[in-house]
C-alpha cells in the first residue's frame, strides 16, 4: 500500500517562477539567484506552488488555477481550436479598427451558461444577477476573504497571467477569404444617411450621432474605425436601408429591393461577429435591424432579432437603474437609456402587431429612468431636460420620451383586452377598464407640448416636426381604436337579424356606454383614414406620415371597423362629418398606393375585400346598405385571391377574430 506524502507548501521567488526553475525559497536570496550573482534580494510576491503527493506520484499545480485537471493549464494554452464552418465565413476587414478599451468587445472566458461568471465580477462584461450561482460563489468568496483579512480583489493581484488563451484572429480564415464591402456613390450614401437622421432617428434614437459620423467618415477615408469594422459596416448599411425606405429620390417600386440590398450587407457583416460578445452598439444595430424587418415579410425573424437585442441588453446590465452612473459619461449613460427603452418600445410594438406576449415585464420597463429631454448637441452641457433647447429650438427627443409613455398605456390595453384569457371578463368589467385606460390616453394627449400637436404653427417652417406631430395623432387614434375595438366586437356578436335593438337593450346604462364607445371607435377610424389620405403623396408614396408599414397597419385596422359598422349600423348614429363609403374608398386607395412599396399592403387589401364579400353573404345582412367593398381599385380581387390564396369563405364572421384580433393573427 502506497502511503500518501504529507502536503508541503514552498514559496518560489518571482525570478525562479518566471524562469520555471526549481527554487529552495531561501531568503533573502535563494540558491539559484545566489549562483546567478543577483545583487537584489529575491521577491516573493507571486503565486504559491503546491506540491501534491498522491499514490507516490508528484505533480506541480498552480493554486490559483480554475481547472482541477493537472495539466490543463499547460496543454490548453498551446492548443488552437480548428476553424469552425462559421469561422470560415469571417474574413479580414479592409482597415484595422482603432483600439478602444472602453468599447472593445470583451471575451467571455470564465463565464458558464448555468453558473454565470466563474471568476471575479470584473472578468466578464456580462451582467449576472443575485440569483445566479456565480453571484452566490462570489459572496462566499468575499466572506472567506474577509475572514482571512484579504480583499477579494487583491487575492489575484500578484497572480501571473495564465497561458495565452486568446482566440486566433477571427478575420483570417483557413480558406483565405476576406471581408469586403461595397459602399454606394458618396452622394447617394450621404443622402440616405441624411434621410435617416431627419426622418427615422427622431422616432428611433438608438445611435450616438457624433460617434456614428466619425466611423462613417473613417470608412470613406480608410482611417481606423472606433468600433470593430464589421459593426461599423453593419450599422452604416442598416442606416442606408432605413434611409431608402423614406427617400423620395428612390421610386416606390424600387425601394424595397434597394433597401433589401443594404439589409443583406448588414447580415453579411453581422455573420462574422461572435454572438458570445456583447456591446451597446451591437444592441443598437439589432434594434434598427428589427425596425427594418417590419418592412418586409419576415415577422418571425423580426420577433427573434428584437428578442436577441433584449437578451443582449440585459446581459450588459442595461436594465439596471444604476447602469453607467459614475463609470461612464453622461452622453454614454443617456444613449444606454435610449437603447434600453428602445428594447422596451420594440417589444411592445411587436406584441401589438403580432399579438404575442412581450418579453419585458412592467417592473423592468419602469426600473430604468427615462432618457432626459436633451438633444445630442446639448447632452454634454445641459443638466436638466426641457421640451425647448437652450438655442430656442424644439427638443426632438421629446417625441421619443412621450412615445415611451404612450406605449406603456398601449401595453396596459394589450394586457387587459388582447392577452389570452383576458376576453373572458364581464361586460361591466370591460367598460370600467376601458374608461380607466381611455382616461390615461386622454391625459397623455393633454401633456403633449404644443409643437407635437398637428395644429402647431411651427410646422409651417419645419416639416420634420410636423411629421412627428402627425405620428403622435395617428398613434393616439389607433390606440383608442385598439381600446374600443373589443367593445365593438361584443356589440356585433349580439346583433339581431334586422339590426335592431330591443327596448331592454337600449335602457341599460352599460349598453349605452357600449354604443358610445363603439361610436368613438368608428369616428377615430374615419379620422385615421382621413388624416393619412390628406397627407399622403400618392405619386411618390411619401409624406409627413408614419413609416409606410405603420400606415398600412393603421389603415387596415381602421377599415375593419368600417366593416363592423355594416354588421351593426347603430354605432354610426350621430356621425355626420364622415361617410363610410368615402372612407372605405380612401382606405383602399391608400393601401393600393403602399402596395407599390411592399406586399403587406396587397395582403391587407385582399383580406378586406374577402371580408367585405363575406359580409354581403351574411344571414340577416341588409342588402339595401351601400356595398362599400365595390370601390374601384387598381387591382382586381381575383388577382389578390390568386396571389395570397384568400377567399370569402375562409372567414367566420361570428367569431369576430377578424375585428378583435391583431394583424398577426390573420
Amino acid at each position: 500500500m502506497t502511503r500518501e506524502m504529507r502536503l508541503k507548501v514552498a514559496s518560489a521567488c518571482d525570478s525562479c517562477r518566471a524562469r520555471k526553475v526549481k527554487c529552495n525559497g531561501a531568503k533573502p536570496v535563494c540558491d539559484v539567484c545566489e549562483r546567478r550573482k543577483r545583487a537584489n534580494p529575491c521577491t516573493y510576491g507571486g503565486k504559491k506552488l503546491v506540491e501534491v503527493a498522491h499514490s507516490g506520484n508528484l505533480r506541480r499545480q498552480d493554486s490559483g488555477a480554475h481547472s482541477s485537471h493537472p495539466s490543463s493549464s499547460r496543454s490548453y494554452g498551446r492548443r488552437r481550436a480548428s476553424a469552425s464552418p462559421e469561422a470560415c465565413r469571417i474574413i479580414t476587414p479592409v482597415s484595422q479598427e482603432r483600439p478602444d478599451p472602453g468599447r472593445e468587445l470583451p471575451s467571455t472566458e470564465g463565464v458558464d451558461s448555468m453558473i454565470g461568471t466563474i471568476g471575479r465580477v470584473t472578468d466578464a462584461p456580462e451582467f449576472f444577477g443575485k440569483s445566479s450561482a456565480g453571484s452566490f460563489m462570489r459572496q462566499m468568496q468575499a466572506g472567506i476573504d474577509s475572514q482571512l483579512n484579504q480583499l477579494s480583489g487583491n487575492a489575484d493581484s500578484h497572480i501571473e497571467s495564465g497561458p495565452d488563451m486568446t482566440e486566433p484572429d477571427p478575420a483570417i480564415c483557413s480558406d483565405g477569404s476576406r471581408f469586403h464591402y461595397v459602399l454606394p456613390a458618396r452622394r447617394t450614401a450621404d443622402s440616405l444617411v441624411q434621410h435617416y437622421w431627419e426622418l427615422t432617428y427622431p422616432v428611433y434614437p438608438f445611435l450616438d450621432r457624433a460617434s456614428f459620423e466619425e466611423d462613417y467618415q473613417a470608412l470613406w477615408t480608410g482611417s481606423p474605425t472606433r468600433l470593430p469594422e464589421r459593426i461599423v459596416v453593419a450599422l452604416v448599411n442598416i442606416v442606408f436601408a432605413l434611409g431608402t425606405q423614406v427617400s423620395r429620390a428612390v421610386p416606390p417600386e424600387q425601394r424595397q429591393k434597394a433597401a433589401k440590398t443594404y439589409y443583406d450587407e448588414t447580415q453579411n457583416s453581422l455573420s462574422g461577429i461572435s454572438w458570445d460578445k456583447s456591446s451597446l452598439e451591437l444592441v443598437s444595430c439589432l434594434l434598427l435591424t428589427g425596425v427594418f424587418l417590419q418592412t418586409i415579410n419576415r415577422p418571425q425573424r423580426c420577433w427573434m432579432v428584437i428578442g436577441y437585442a433584449i437578451r443582449m441588453a440585459e446581459s450588459l446590465g442595461l436594465h439596471m437603474p444604476e447602469y453607467g452612473i459614475g463609470t461612464q459619461s453622461r452622453r454614454w449613460t443617456q444613449l444606454a437609456r435610449r437603447v434600453w427603452h428602445g428594447c422596451v418600445l420594440m417589444d411592445r410594438v411587436l406584441s401589438m402587431t403580432l399579438g404575442r406576449p412581450g418579453m419585458i415585464s412592467i417592473s423592468l420597463a419602469t426600473a430604468v429612468p427615462l432618457p432626459l429631454e436633451i438633444d445630442e448637441d446639448f447632452v454634454d452641457t445641459q443638466s436638466e431636460g426641457f421640451s425647448v433647447r437652450p438655442d430656442g429650438h424644439q427638443c426632438r427627443i421629446s417625441f421619443y420620451i412621450h412615445q415611451l409613455h404612450f406605449y406603456g398605456i398601449i401595453n396596459d390595453i394589450l394586457q387587459t383586452f388582447y392577452v389570452t384569457g383576458s376576453e373572458q371578463h364581464q361586460e361591466a368589467d370591460n367598460i370600467v377598464k376601458a374608461l380607466r385606460l381611455e382616461s390615461s390616453l386622454m391625459a397623455w394627449n393633454r401633456k403633449l407640448p404644443p409643437f407635437l400637436r398637428e395644429s402647431s404653427p411651427v410646422h409651417e417652417k419645419n416639416i420634420c416636426l410636423q411629421r412627428l406631430a402627425i405620428i403622435n395623432k395617428v398613434r393616439f387614434l389607433h390606440g383608442r381604436i385598439l381600446l374600443f375595438r373589443p367593445i365593438v366586437a361584443q356589440l356585433c356578436l349580439e346583433r339581431d337579424k334586422d339590426n335592431g335593438l330591443s327596448a331592454t337593450w337600449v335602457e341599460s346604462l352599460a349598453r349605452h356606454t357600449v354604443i358610445k364607445g363603439s361610436n368613438l371607435c368608428l369616428k377615430d377610424s374615419h379620422q385615421v383614414i382621413d388624416l393619412i389620405y390628406r397627407y399622403l403623396d400618392r405619386d411618390t408614396v411619401t409624406g409627413p406620415l408614419p413609416s409606410w408599414w405603420y400606415c398600412v397597419l393603421y389603415v387596415y385596422t381602421a377599415a375593419t371597423v368600417l366593416l363592423a359598422e355594416r354588421l351593426q349600423p347603430v354605432i354610426a348614429v350621430g356621425i355626420t362629418e364622415y361617410s363610410t363609403d368615402v372612407s372605405w374608398r380612401h382606405a383602399i386607395e391608400i393601401l393600393s398606393a403602399y402596395a407599390r412599396v411592399g406586399d403587406s399592403a396587397k395582403r391587407c387589401v385582399a383580406v378586406l375585400e374577402a371580408l367585405s364579400a363575406r359580409i354581403d353573404q351574411a344571414p340577416g345582412f341588409n342588402s339595401e346598405q351601400p356595398i362599400i367593398g365595390s370601390s374601384p381599385v387598381p387591382f382586381s380581387f381575383e388577382f389578390f385571391r390568386e396571389d395570397f390564396g384568400f377567399s370569402s369563405e375562409g372567414f367566420n364572421l361570428d367569431d369576430m377574430l377578424w375585428l378583435n384580433g391583431l394583424p398577426g393573427n390573420l
